[in-house]
């Protein structure tokens, strides 16, 4: 849910256009091959962490990320710069100790909590244009 949301907000709000791998066609490739030849044109990246799978550990439960998001933010970090990749974190997720001390959006229920933030991390990537100080 979470996902279409933000695909909303980037294309309605501000213009942009979204691609979620998970939406544009095979054409029998392997996923990694899909990943590369997809995000190879992205000049900004989001990555969404939340709670989509369930781990039980030495008498603890919690949720965490699926693995191949934390290769994407990775992928993307050495691609475009830790600069043009942020990070949306959804309250309640484990996040791994490697990105301890990496700066993130965090939301409770949904990313629209967090508008403000999302449009200042695309206005300093130039993505979109800097608001008039009238307008501010």
């Amino acid at each position: 849910a979470n996902t279409l949301r933000l695909r909303t907000v980037i294309k309605e709000r501000y213009g942009l256009t979204p691609v979620i791998l998970s939406e544009q066609p095979s054409k029998g490739r392997s996923l990694i091959e899909k990943f590369e030849s997809e995000a190879h044109n992205i000049s900004y990246a989001f990555a969404l962490l939340t709670a989509d799978d369930f781990v039980s550990r030495a008498r603890q439960s919690y949720g965490q990320a699926r693995p191949n998001v934390l290769f994407e933010i990775g992928w993307f970090y050495g691609r475009l710069g830790r600069d043009r990749v942020t990070i949306l974190y959804q309250e309640g997720t484990a996040v791994p100790s490697d990105l301890d001390g990496i700066l993130r959006i965090q939301f409770h229920k949904s990313i629209e909590e967090n508008l403000k933030e999302i449009e200042s991390e695309l206005r300093a990537a130039e993505l979109l244009p800097r608001p008039n100080a009238n307008e501010a």
